[in-house]
Parts: structure tokens; sequence; C-alpha cells
């Protein structure tokens, strides 16, 4: 059986789709022990620079091509909810999530994040309000 060679381009989109999927922090590319683990894996990734801006710009475009893969697959569910979610993380920048919720005919639960609508001061601020 051949094995597939395991590429830094490989091992890069695993990262990216691991860290949107599992919704790990983008910091988790800046911890040692996930150099080591790649460097392990394919000893070419000790040259890789894995930044936190350049993983969250392609996690951004994978949501982006996966938009439409969610709208049809939200339009075959006959009801949705949705929740709105906001935070403010440790630096004090706030975040707002927009999720849909449903049954498929098929009757697998369904999460699917709608948008991340950008959001000005922080969520604490506007609770004291």
């Amino acid at each position: 059986i051949l094995q597939p060679i395991l590429t830094v381009q490989i091992l890069r989109e695993a990262i990216e789709y691991l860290v949107a999927e599992a919704d790990l922090p983008f910091s988790i590319l800046e911890r040692p022990s996930l150099s080591n683990l790649l460097q392990l894996l394919n000893p070419h990734t000790a040259s890789m620079e894995f930044g936190r801006k350049t993983i969250r710009n392609t996690i951004d475009m994978i949501f982006i091509a996966h938009s439409n893969h969610n709208l049809q697959i939200l339009s075959a569910v006959k009801h949705l909810s949705f929740t709105v979610d906001a935070w403010t993380s440790p630096d004090m920048k706030a975040f707002m999530a927009i999720t849909a919720h449903g049954i498929t005919p098929e009757w697998k639960i369904l999460d699917v994040l709608i948008g991340m609508p950008a959001v000005k001061g922080n969520f604490l601020y506007f609770l004291l309000l």
C-alpha cells in the first residue's frame, strides 16, 4: 500500500483544519510542543513558520469557501434555531458568534457557524451599561 508523502504543505493544511475544527486558540501554533511534534513527523518543518496571522487568514478563507456548502446543508433542515454568543478575550477584544442549530433529515445534530461580525469595544462594557 502506498503511503502519501507527508509534505510541509499537507502538514500546514492539516494544522489549519485542526485549529478551525477543534476551536483551538491561534497561540497553540507558538507552543514548542507542537513544533516538536511536527518535527518528529517531518524534520523539514523545523524551518516552517506558523504565524498566527497567516493561519488566521487561511482559516478565514476556508470559512468563506465552505459558506456555500453550509447554505446547502442548512436549506435541507426544516427547523433552525440560532444562538448568539459574545465574549471578551484576555486582551479585552470583543467577539460575537452567530450559530445555527438543527437536526438534519438523517437525524444528525447540526451546528453551523453563520458568522462572526466585528464588534467594537469589549463585551464587559456592554454588560455594565
